[in-house]
């Protein structure tokens, strides 16, 4: 909220301060004998033009895109939640996919994640195969193997959520996608990368969680904070909305942020005892604030 005063403040006065700026070129080659009149009537046009063009400016989505980030107590790690474009942010992502690892575009929807990944950063997916099998072999692999797929421009951890028939449609389901986030975290703190991960909201597309976008997030969001109950791996994670989803499904983002914000600032404390249940898959239903 303080973010979004400060940016219509210093927005307002920038835009009095250029129409001022032109009056006074004006006025210098034009001297009326009411001058003083002049300059009040000119100063309430200046803001009632300013104040004009920083609520229109304000209807535009993209001058203010909505970011939260959140410190979680007790650590230095942060979960962000951003609206965006996911391949624009620093640091890897990623990528839900399905458990026999298909990567062709003739079966893989060119839309999804794994689509644009692939169609952004790889001519053929062949080269994706090759990285793929050397880590994993040949599948089916169980709900959330990963292969880390190496590139210079983004890196990405292709982890196992869902099924999938031979004409592309994906399959998934609540028990799978938490069994598939706790291998995911266990396998990004033993052999990730002390980084900030980039995370779209997995299996509300192409895999057809039977949830809401907020729902998942929720899911993630605790799955993520038990998985530190052994150790710091990285340096956080941004869960990333597209902003399309933001609009056409009204997505409550200060809801969710504010659900997030909860979260961090008051650790779960998991049913399990030991720490060889971190990173394993829990439900939003399994801690206590």
């Amino acid at each position: 909220m303080r973010q979004e005063v400060k940016w219509y403040v210093c927005s307002f006065f920038t835009i009095v301060g250029i129409i001022w700026t032109l009056i006074e070129a004006y006025s210098f080659f034009n001297t009326p004998e009411n001058r003083w009149q002049d300059a009040l009537i000119s100063l309430l046009g200046i803001f009632s033009i300013a104040g004009a063009i920083t609520y229109l400016i304000s209807l535009y989505p993209k001058a203010f895109p909505p970011k939260y980030s959140f410190q979680i107590k007790g650590t230095e790690l942060k979960i962000e939640l951003v609206v965006g474009d996911i391949f624009k942010y620093a640091g890897p992502i990623i990528v839900g996919t399905n458990i026999n690892f298909i990567t062709s575009l003739d079966v893989i929807d060119k839309r999804s994640i794994q689509g644009l990944y692939t169609k952004k950063f790889f001519e053929r997916t062949t080269a994706i195969d090759d990285m793929i099998n050397a880590q994993l072999g040949v599948g089916p692999h169980p709900y959330g193997a990963v292969a880390r797929i190496n590139h210079q421009s983004k890196n990405a951890f292709f982890c196992a959520i869902a099924e999938i028939n031979p004409h592309g449609k994906a399959k998934g389901s609540m028990p799978d996608f938490l069994t598939a986030l706790g291998a995911l975290w266990a396998y990004l703190s033993e052999k990730g990368s002390n980084e900030i991960y980039n995370i779209p909201v997995l299996g509300t597309g192409f895999t057809g969680l039977n949830a809401t976008r907020e729902e998942v997030i929720h899911e993630i969001v605790q799955s993520f904070l038990a998985s530190l109950a052994a150790s710091s791996y990285c340096e956080g994670l941004r869960i990333v909305l597209y902003k399309d989803d933001v609009k056409n499904r009204e997505i409550d983002v200060k809801r969710i942020a504010a659900y997030i914000k909860h979260n961090c600032n008051y650790a779960p404390q998991i049913t399990n005892e030991t720490s060889d249940e971190a990173g394993r898959p829990i439900s939003a239903s399994q801690v206590t604030a």
